[in-house]
């Protein structure tokens, strides 16, 4: 008794131990409540996502329904969202809800959710440079904090934006557009997604004429270029890039590039290591096989499963069918589906109390298998690269 007295009393003078450290801390940004002004990401599934500013009163339309923005407003994201019923509609069998898709707060910093989803948040319609496009230009353009890119053809930003964050805190896009308005309307994107202060947009701007304008000689690591004819801009692309830097061409046809490479190629003092490549993006589905064993098969042969090999199921092997099932599909259910493999019944449920002398045959795991999907979805540009000779 005294032992386990002097061991509570040790025990109560002994510090209490430091609490486990938080090793994945939720930023507090994401428990914020949503306010009016703020842009979400609508995650419907995997490979589909939108992005929507909460706006009073507004509402947002899918294949799973009609989501109402009030519903988010004042309260934090990160969450499900239930569709809304409509007034005197009823409840739908599955719980009360038309559909459910996913919230997530838009960054505010130049981050990959921003990456794939500033295409969305661009209302301008023009070419799509996509995730895995844009994941194999900032490779092979060789982007780092601090660089300095030059991209002519803005577009709608859905570029601009992993660019921006390939770069980002120290470095610069410069992006140019032929239009004007299109132009601001990516700047006020970049605004919203938090790519502004890397981002330097000019819209208005003939680079084919007047080149690019506020880009100092040799200022540049990396060029891409977005244009009908990159060939004719290509001079004022060797005058911006320093020593050893970087060019991306993207072409949407063949014959783009087979003109872009021969301007290229015909300048072997300016231009070395000319290639074109596409990212093509192949999907396999992976999955656990059902082996068959062969007593199995025996019995798919049979049809009834009783091993008399006649099919008729009263394992007497004349092959005449009951009475009682003479209507139904020799072998099959009233669903019409084949029979399954079933273990042998106990002994006390066997007429005259034996058990079947067939083996038990329980299932065993298969193989996992992959599989390339029938359908491969095609290439969406041609990448035409190439580097800045060190000199002339």
């Amino acid at each position: 008794m005294l032992r386990a007295a002097f061991e509570a009393a040790a025990a109560a003078a002994a510090p209490a131990p430091d609490p486990p450290p938080n090793i994945n801390p939720v930023p507090p940004a994401c428990h914020a409540p949503a306010a009016a002004g703020d842009v979400a990401i609508v995650l419907e599934r995997a490979a589909a996502a939108s992005v929507a500013t909460l706006t009073p009163g507004g509402d947002v339309h899918n294949k799973f329904g009609r989501f109402l923005l009030d519903d988010l407003l004042g309260r934090p994201l990160g969450r499900r969202w239930l569709a809304a019923i409509r007034p005197g509609a009823a409840p739908p069998p599955s719980g009360g809800v038309g559909g459910v898709v996913r919230l997530l707060r838009m960054p505010r910093t130049v981050t990959a959710t921003a990456t794939a989803t500033a295409t969305a948040a661009g209302g301008a319609t023009t070419a799509v440079v996509y995730v895995h496009d844009a994941a194999l230009i900032g490779l092979k353009l060789e982007l780092t904090p601090g660089a300095v890119i030059v991209e002519a053809g803005t577009g709608s930003g859905g570029l601009t934006v992993p660019l921006a964050a390939a770069v980002a805190p120290t470095g610069r896009v410069h992006t140019y557009d032929f239009h004007a308005g299109r132009s601001a309307a990516a700047a006020a994107d970049f605004a919203a997604l938090g790519v502004a202060p890397v981002v330097t947009v000019r819209g208005g701007v003939d680079v084919a004429a007047a080149g690019f304008v506020g880009v100092a000689d040799g200022d540049a690591d990396a060029v891409f270029l977005d244009l009908p004819d990159p060939g004719g801009v290509l001079p004022h692309a060797a005058r911006a890039l320093a020593p050893d830097g970087r060019l991306c061409c993207f072409s949407p046809c063949i014959e783009q590039v087979a003109r872009t490479v021969g301007v290229l190629s015909a300048a072997p003092a300016v231009w070395h290591s000319v290639e074109t490549l596409t990212c093509v993006v192949r999907v396999w589905d992976t999955y656990e096989a059902e082996l068959q064993r062969l007593e199995e098969t025996l019995d798919v042969a049979d049809g009834d499963g009783d091993g008399d090999g006649d099919g008729d199921g009263d394992g007497d092997g004349d092959g005449d069918a009951p009475a009682a099932a003479a209507a139904a599909p020799v072998g099959d259910d009233e669903m019409g589906r084949r029979p399954t493999r079933r273990p042998p019944a106990p002994a006390s449920d066997v007429p005259g109390g034996l058990a079947s002398d067939k083996p038990t045959v329980l299932p065993e795991p298969g193989p996992v298998l992959c599989k390339l999907q029938a359908n491969v979805k095609g290439h969406t540009s041609y990448l035409t690269f190439a580097r800045r000779c060190s000199s002339e």
